[in-house]
């Protein structure tokens, strides 16, 4: 009785273990897909990463929803020219929420006038029918310029 405890107990935990790998890659990923959409305008990328009720702190402290990001990035005068992940700090899992850390750089052009961008991020996503989607975003730029308009 004690082994089938014991090997119940270690098959638990290496599927637990698994199956939070998987978790986290996943969320790595769509916070990838989330940084690179941005040079390209594409929104159908992000439809499929941000939730319906996503909210947006931005580096100015302004909160935005999903319809207004998309507004931003479609902007004419603004351009991203490029965006890099720098680096992903913390990646941590409780339960169906997942918590992402990490720092990016972004080259934008707004109204003619180029920045290059470095902010730390936290990203909140939740597992909706077995899918991670973004649901909270707070964006802290590390480099504020006075001059430069968001």
């Amino acid at each position: 009785m004690k082994k089938l405890c014991l090997i119940c107990g270690l098959t638990c935990a290496y599927l637990f273990a698994f199956s939070q790998a998987k978790d986290i890659e996943a969320l790595k990923k769509i916070t990838q897909a989330w940084i690179n959409a941005y040079p390209k305008k594409d929104t159908a990328a992000l439809r499929k990463v941000f939730a319906d009720d996503l909210l947006l702190v931005n580096s100015s402290g302004v909160t935005l929803k999903k319809k207004e990001i998309f507004s931003r990035i479609m902007e004419p005068n603004r351009q991203y020219i490029s965006a890099k992940s720098d680096s992903i700090t913390s990646v941590r899992i409780f339960g169906n929420m997942g918590v992402v850390m990490g720092k990016n750089t972004f080259v934008r052009s707004l109204s003619g006038v180029q920045s290059v961008i470095h902010n730390s991020y936290m990203v909140v996503c939740e597992k909706r029918k077995n899918n991670w989607v973004m649901v909270a975003l707070h964006v802290t730029v590390l480099n504020p310029n006075p001059s430069d308009p968001r």
